[in-house]
This record gives structure tokens, sequence and C-alpha cells, in this order.
């Protein structure tokens, strides 16, 4: 690391001494390999300039002469100027580390694609280059730190739309259920298996699977289906899962028509396999099944790894014949038993059990939950609307949701490539969304611009000091990256009407960390020009000096059009 007294001495050495011979040709003792990752700002005094020190990596030659009076540094800087350095003696000809002392006025105040500082090791006696030459950039001196995404260019989007036959959507939803979407049953989707017993013990503390019965069966692994299950247990299973989801979905029951439709994967024949009703690879009704040992339920979700397990309808769900029985509801009002399950004859078709009070189980306890959602176009839009409005940059996107695909497209003008990249970030953990489809336009950005100012972001207030009356606004601010170097001035400038111009100075700790700006207006100058307080302004940034012309090369933010706004009084 090089210190500040190490810099100062080095800088302090200016006398330039002779060699007497030069020690060779450009390339032909030292080689500058690159920059090292330290970097630092020293301040002046009255006596000395501010200084950044920047490290250079450096290989030298077995031949090159070990005296550092026999080299001089060499700097071009950005507005052309030239100077020579004494070589540092601290860091002797043969160390792989040589600190460069480069003046901190020479590149601030500028865009970040102008600083460009040459480096060159020359001959002290004739200027001849014995190095290659080394130019440091932006990225080599200390700065404020911007959002490298704000020029992001993609792409934006995530995921892939369902679609086939079966289509599950990709991610888990509460509780570890998969949901496929139901061709045929407008905007449903049901869950692709039984809800398991710990399932159901997650949001029903009171259930047991146990309660009442007196069969001998071994049905109470968590993994195998709930049993015992009453209307009034699933429809508080449900309420459950609802809350504790977050997305903002609603789980229901499937109508008796929905869940035969999702039974049947969309079939006309009486199963999903055809008409006659044993199938025992894929229905676990009373009867052998290969991949169970004995008369049993089949835990609710098939192996993936295993061949020898129940084969899953064509809309990729398991067990909707046989296993345990499933609730739906009937349009004229109680609640019905559907699919039979493992001690059901089969029969086509099963028989349908119809029970009128939530607290009955029907014939035997062998009946669970499937949960089921229902998604339209403005449903789906609205609940990924909410999510985006937890980004200020994001409330004027359009949303549009299909359901049978399961995909939201946003389309609209955010202010920058971070807004798309947010809209991104903030949909991927919203499980029901298979696939993002990101049209979101970005306003083009000028070659120099530095910062995106955003929307008014918060009311406006008065206030006075003294007997001068300002009126300020808080502005959304957004840095870009790469920032101006440290010590770079920043200002704000303020277009009135006509011709007026009110401009003021950056705190230095602002610029890439601030995320709002209080732009401030001088009440008695508005007054003098005839304007009320809340007549709009422009607003832009500057780097350098405050300008008056806001198509100045210098101003390095969008301009923005403002109004004050103050709260309501209270009557």
């Amino acid at each position: 690391m090089v210190t500040r007294s190490v810099i100062k001495s080095s800088w302090m050495v200016v006398v330039l001494l002779g060699l007497g011979t030069g020690v060779g040709q450009a390339g032909d003792l030292v080689r500058l390999s690159g920059w090292a990752d330290e970097s630092s700002l020293m301040r002046g005094s009255s006596l000395l300039n501010d200084l950044f020190t920047v490290v250079a990596e450096v290989e030298w030659d077995k031949s090159a002469p070990r005296d550092s009076a026999r080299y001089l540094i060499r700097l071009a800087y950005p507005d052309g100027r030239v100077e020579t350095r004494t070589f540092p003696v601290e860091y002797p000809p043969g160390r792989r580390r040589v600190p460069i002392y480069v003046r901190a006025e020479s590149i601030r105040d500028l865009v970040p694609s102008a600083v460009k500082v040459a480096v060159t090791i020359v001959d002290a006696t004739s200027g001849t280059p014995v190095s290659n030459t080394l130019s440091a950039g932006i990225d080599q001196f200390p700065r404020a730190k911007g959002d490298p995404t704000g020029n992001d260019p993609g792409p934006f989007g995530s995921g892939k739309p369902l679609e086939g036959e079966s289509r599950i959507l990709p991610k888990d939803g509460p509780g570890g259920l998969r949901f496929a979407r139901i061709s045929g049953a407008p905007g449903l989707y049901l869950a692709t298996t039984e809800a398991t017993i710990a399932q159901v013990l997650e949001q029903v503390k009171t259930y047991d699977p146990k309660a009442g019965r007196s069969d001998e069966f071994s049905l109470e692994d968590p993994l195998q289906p709930a049993i015992n299950v009453t209307p009034a247990i699933a429809v508080a299973y449900l309420k459950g899962l609802t809350q504790a989801d977050g997305s903002g979905l609603t789980y229901r029951l499937p109508t008796v028509e929905e869940w035969t439709i999702a039974a049947k994967g969309g079939k006309t024949t009486t199963f999903w396999w055809g008409d006659e009703p044993t199938f025992p690879a894929g229905a676990n009704l009373l009867g052998p099944e290969p991949v169970l040992a004995g008369d049993v339920t089949a835990p609710s979700r098939p192996s993936e790894s295993s061949p020898q397990t129940f084969q899953l309808n064509p809309f990729g769900l398991a067990h909707t014949f046989g296993n345990v029985a499933e609730w739906a509801t009937d349009p004229a009002g109680g609640f019905v038993r559907m699919g039979g399950h493992f001690r059901t004859e089969p029969a086509a078709p099963l028989p349908v059990v119809k029970v009128e009070k939530a607290e009955e189980l029907g014939p035997d306890p062998f009946v669970g939950v499937r949960p089921a959602f229902v998604l339209t176009p403005e449903s789906g839009s609205a609940l990924i609307r909410q999510k985006l409005a937890t980004d200020p940059a994001l409330g004027a996107v359009v949303v549009h949701f299909d359901p049978d695909t399961a995909t939201a497209t946003l389309t609209g003008s955010v202010a920058d490539a971070t807004a798309r990249r947010s809209a991104d970030r903030i949909l991927d953990p919203v499980w029901f969304v298979a696939s993002v489809d990101n049209k979101l336009t970005t306003s083009t950005l000028s070659p120099n611009q530095l910062v995106v100012l955003g929307p008014v972001a918060g009311a406006s207030r008065k206030y006075a000091i003294l007997d001068r009356s300002f009126v300020e606004i808080p502005l959304a601010v957004h840095w870009l990256d790469p920032l101006p170097v440290a010590g770079t001035s920043w200002w704000i400038n303020i277009y009135l009407p006509g011709s007026g111009h009110l401009a003021s100075k950056l705190d230095p700790g602002e610029p890439g960390r601030a995320s709002k700006l209080m732009v401030t207006i001088d009440r008695s100058r508005l007054a003098r020009l005839g304007l009320a307080d809340d007549t709009p302004v422009k607003v832009a940034l500057s780097i350098g000096s405050a300008l008056a012309d806001p198509g100045d090369s210098r101003v390095v933010s969008n301009l923005i059009e403002v109004r004050p706004t103050f709260p309501a009084r209270s009557r």
C-alpha cells in the first residue's frame, strides 16, 4: 500500500536528474503490465494540490539499471498537457509496483469517458521511452459508485410460457404444492397432488387423521394424502393456505364440473385412460397395484426417480381416481366426494357421494382435499401490478396476464434499465408466474448522461431563513455508473419560465448515494418574475459549474419538469 508519507516525499522531489547515457529503446527495459487495485486521494495543502495515486504493475528487464535517477515518469493528461516526474526513490527500479501521482484537477469535472491519463517511463536524459504506454481510465481512480445496471442492455424477462397438454407451473406454491393449468376450465389451476397429512397439519393444528377411526390401516405417514378431512377442515386448510401464501391468491375447492374435467385429463372417456375402471398402473382402487405392497394409500406425490410408480394423467395430476376421495362443491349446495379411494370397488362410473353439512365425512374417513385457485387475465394482472407497485419507478407499467401460459407481459416506458431489471427482480419470486415478457422501454440516454432524475418524490414544503423564503421539492434520483472521479463538483440547475436560472451546489457526499435530491427555489425570485409558488420549473444536473444553458454538454442528467405540490390543509 502506498502511504501518505511516501506520496508526499516523492511529490516533493522535483529536481530532475540527468542520466548521462541512454538506457535503451521503447519496451526494451520496462513493461507496464497493468494497474493494481490500490488507489487513493491525497488531500492538498497551501503548497500542494490534491493528488490521485494509482499503482502500476511493472516488469523489469534484468539488464535495466537499478538507479532511480536514470528514469523519469511522463504523464499525458486529457487536456493535452504533458508533464514529467522524478522516479520515486522509495520504489527503486526492480520493484514490481510503482506509484503514479496524478494531478486531481486534471481529471476532475470530466465525464468518465474523458478520463484518460497516459503513463510512460522515459530516459531521464534523452526523454526516449523505455517502456510501453499504459493508460489509466476512470476505473483506476477513486470515485463514487453508481448503479452499473443503469445502462443494462438486457436481455430482460425470464422463464418460459406454459405449453403443451401438461402445463405445470415450474415453481412450488405454498407448502410445496405444485399446480397445473387445467385446459377447458376457465382460469382453473389445480394441485397436481392431494394435500398430504403434513400439509394440512401445517395450516390446521387441530386436524387429526386418526380421529374417530376404527380401521387398522397404516395411513398416517406425513407424505400420505390427508384423510379424515371434513369439508369444514378442508375449508379451514384452504383459508390457512391463502393467508400463508402472500401471493394474493385465494384457494378453494374445485366445483364438481371443474374436478371432472381435471380428473379426466380433458378426455371424453369415463376415465383419463379409457372407459374400463381397472387401471392398476394409474389408479389406486380396491385390488392389487404393482407399486404397493399392501392395501394402503400411496404417497401423494409419486416418485420422480422410480419407474415403478403411479402414472400421471394428461394434465400432470396424480391420483385423480383412487387413493383418497376428494372434495368438490356442488353448485346446488353442499359438498361432493369425487374419484373414489383405495377401498373403492372399481366401477364405471365411480360412485359420487354428496353431503349436506360441512362437518360430515360421508360413508368412511378416506376423503381428502386437492386445492384449486382461479386466475383470470384481470385478477392475475391486478396481483402482479400490486407487486410492481412496491417500486415507485414501476407505477405506470401496464400488465397483461395470460392464465393459459402463466405469462406476464409488461409494457410501457420507465426511466432506465435499472427499472426494467427491478421489474424482473420483483416478479421472480411470484411463483404463479411462469414467464415474464418484459417489453418495457426506456428513455434514450445521451452520451454524457450520468444521472436519471425521476419524478417528484413527496410533498413540497415552504420554509424561511431570516427574511428569505424558499420552496423545497424532493426529487428522485438514480446514479448511473461509472461516475466522475472524487472531488468533482456537482450542481443542481433550475430553469425558470423565460430565461431565469437558479443553481446550488450538491453536498460532496450526495453523488452516488442520495436517492432523493432537494431542489430549493427562492420564492422571492419567483415573485419578482410574477410567478406563483407552484409554477412548474425544469431541473438538470451539471458537473464542473452551474450552467444557464440546459443544452450545454456538461449537463449530465435528463431535463425534467417538476411542479411543487403541497399537502392539503386540514380544516
